[in-house]
């Protein structure tokens, strides 16, 4: 049975760009902008002026772009062929510079096991990788963060997988919830930019099984960033 497809950034010269901009603004967070991280009630930003927002947003669309050309004509895109005549782009939220913020993982010393179900009521093995807290608009939340088991033992397409459902989910946004996917790193530190929030394969086409957010990964705040319906 097909599983979820994972929906991975298709330029690396782009993706590339973009990680060595935000991690270049960490250090810097007591400058102020719009973009949001707490201190008590007000915010700050990972941005450390404004030109780099500007060059994050315009990064942003253009990823954007991209992905809307790659499932509009890839041979291989999980939207139907019939839905391609008529397909775009993508709905989305207006980029939100307030929706990426830093994050903390903490990794469970040795992660329990657990099942996540999917949409075709069919299972996959992970295991509960550690937990991920953050400041966002002032909000105090936290995601756990999960890893496959078949992708445990050096796969190269390893990732931290996200899954996520809020406020805005049924409503504005697919039902079963959204993802997030992180590379892996060293120091516990983490970029997550909601405006790439995604939506699974299985919104496009009921052929593909995609895992649901587990109910511990409901957030109450509305994430009002990145893929919308699909439509």
């Amino acid at each position: 049975m097909l599983f979820h497809v994972r929906l991975k950034y298709f330029f690396v010269a782009s993706i590339a760009f973009y990680i060595v901009l935000i991690q270049s603004g960490c250090g810097e967070a007591d400058k102020k902008s719009d973009g949001s991280e707490a201190t008590g009630s007000q915010t700050r930003s990972i941005f450390t002026s404004p030109q780099e927002q500007q060059l994050y947003l315009a990064d942003l669309l253009r990823f954007r772009a991209e992905k809307d050309s790659f499932l509009r004509a890839f041979p291989r895109s999980p939207i139907k062929k019939e839905d391609r005549r008529t397909f775009r782009h993508l709905n989305y939220y207006e980029p939100n510079p307030q929706f990426v913020v830093k994050a903390i993982l903490t990794r469970n010393v040795n992660p329990p096991p657990i099942t996540i179900t999917t949409t075709t009521g069919s299972s996959r093995g992970a295991v509960k990788y550690g937990v991920l807290e953050f400041v966002l608009r002032g909000q105090r939340l936290r995601l756990t963060v999960y890893k496959f088991t078949d992708q445990l033992d050096g796969d190269p397409n390893s990732h931290l997988f996200v899954p996520f459902t809020d406020s805005t989910s049924v409503r504005e946004t697919y039902g079963a919830g959204r993802y997030l996917d992180l590379d892996e790193n060293e120091t516990g530190e983490y970029i997550l930019d909601f405006n790439r929030a995604y939506n699974p394969y299985c919104v496009y086409n009921e052929n593909y099984s995609c895992p649901i957010p587990p109910r511990e990964n409901r957030l109450s705040a509305a994430i009002t960033a990145g893929e919308k319906k699909f439509h």
